[in-house]
């Protein structure tokens, strides 16, 4: 009987020495490839003092530094006419994507400063205004009677499916990006002065013309 426990002992050390080899190997990998690869374009976004409509998501991980080369994921949206396109699709020029919805106060209060900058850049520079549309709080015939209302004539596209929204805006809305013309996400200056991979909340004027002008100077 006592053989046998031994042999019962001797087991459990070996299975506790294996499981920590195999810890601590994934810990000095992580270490020597830097991270996580391929980070969410939504792990690294700035906050404005205007807040967003949906709360800050912390996974616990730190967010990847602007430094970091990160292509912005492909997704698929819905024009009002029904027909789709990818956002692959519009490759070769930088372009902005900001994710609204109209039920969403603080995405309204910077719909404005989008509509004069599209007036301005809408030749050199690709928007692409995403709307959450999840068919129950948000549907597109209110997304479209919003921007009819207001006069708006930026396009808008809908985010159906809810793919694009979980990737991009998975810490809140507004939440806007700036993409270059190679396909990856260009960091800008937030209202801090801090470069980040992404700004969330409503933005002023002169932060998203910065952006702007640091997305062409990129895209050259």
């Amino acid at each position: 009987m006592n053989q046998k426990i031994k042999l019962v002992v001797l087991a459990g050390v070996i299975v506790l020495v294996v499981a920590g080899a195999a810890v601590a190997y994934n810990v000095l990998a992580d270490r020597r490839l830097g991270g996580a690869a391929s980070p969410s374009p939504s792990q690294s976004v700035s906050q404005t003092p205007s807040g967003s409509e949906a709360p800050s998501v912390s996974d616990g991980e730190a967010s990847p530094s602007p430094a970091e080369v990160i292509a912005a994921p492909d997704f698929t949206v819905e024009k009002p006419d029904g027909t789709t396109t990818k956002l692959s699709d519009l490759a070769g020029k930088p372009l902005i994507i900001n994710f609204w919805a109209s039920w969403c106060p603080p995405c309204k209060l910077e719909m404005p400063h989008f509509e004069k900058l599209y007036g301005e850049f809408g030749s050199e520079i690709t928007f692409l205004m995403v709307d959450l549309t999840d068919g129950n709080r948000e549907t597109k015939d209110n997304a479209i009677s919003f921007i009819e209302d207001e006069k708006y004539t930026f396009p808008i596209y809908f985010d159906t499916e809810g793919t694009a929204g979980q990737i991009y805006a998975g810490s809140g809305i507004p939440v806007t990006f700036f993409v270059g013309a190679d396909g990856n996400i260009v960091p800008v200056y937030d209202v801090t002065g801090e470069l980040v991979n992404g700004l969330l909340g409503a933005q002023e004027e002169d932060i998203l013309r910065n952006g702007i002008e640091k997305l062409i100077t990129a895209s050259k």
